[in-house]
């Protein structure tokens, strides 16, 4: 009698039970086959990852009069304001030429009184540069043309008149979805 009531909670248990018992030995099965599947599959290779950007000097042998400083205002002279610097100032001989600083295409050509003649370089992604105050007679690209890293484009000049005690020089600009950034994060700057 004993054996006939273990075996009816036996098939009770297993009648009460048995869509847990059947699921979780399924879920542990499915467990067991992916952790087997994952150790000896082949890998992927490594991603490629995009090396950081390095820009070219955009001109040679020049000395930086101001730096960026988006935080602190400086003084410029020549407008007899205090201002943030969001652009480096290369100070260069006259007929220096300037270079693009990386590769991409000529976005917009322009000249007025404070900047003189400016050069916008798209390079894709949402990072351009600006070179302004150049000599509109030297310029050697058109709005559209594709330019490689250290290409001259232009050659440097006094014709911003933001700054008319420098002499010639390039001012530089780096933006970042229209916003201005500090180009030392892709440009190897030391004072000279």
């Amino acid at each position: 009698m004993l054996n006939n009531h273990s075996t009816k909670q036996k098939t009770n248990f297993f009648n009460k039970y048995s869509y847990f018992i059947v699921v979780t030995v399924g879920v542990l099965t499915l467990s067991l086959l992916l952790i087997i599947t994952s150790l000896y599959s082949p890998q992927e290779p490594a991603k490629t990852v995009n090396a950081p950007i390095l820009f070219a000097m955009p001109v040679m042998d020049a000395t930086i009069h101001k730096n960026y400083n988006g935080q602190e205002l400086q003084y410029n002279a020549t407008l007899n304001m205090w201002e943030a610097h969001k652009a480096v100032d290369f100070l260069v001989s006259s007929n220096l030429n300037v270079c693009a600083a990386y590769d991409g295409v000529v976005n917009e050509i322009y000249t007025n009184y404070l900047e003189g003649t400016v050069i916008v370089i798209d390079h894709g992604k949402g990072l351009k540069t600006s070179y302004g105050s150049l000599d509109k007679d030297s310029l050697v690209v058109e709005v559209g043309a594709t330019v490689q890293k250290g290409q001259k484009i232009a050659v440097a000049s006094n014709s911003a008149n933001r700054e008319t005690n420098l002499g010639a020089y390039l001012h530089f600009i780096t933006y970042d979805n229209g916003k201005k950034i500090d180009p030392s994060g892709y440009l190897n700057m030391e004072l000279k």
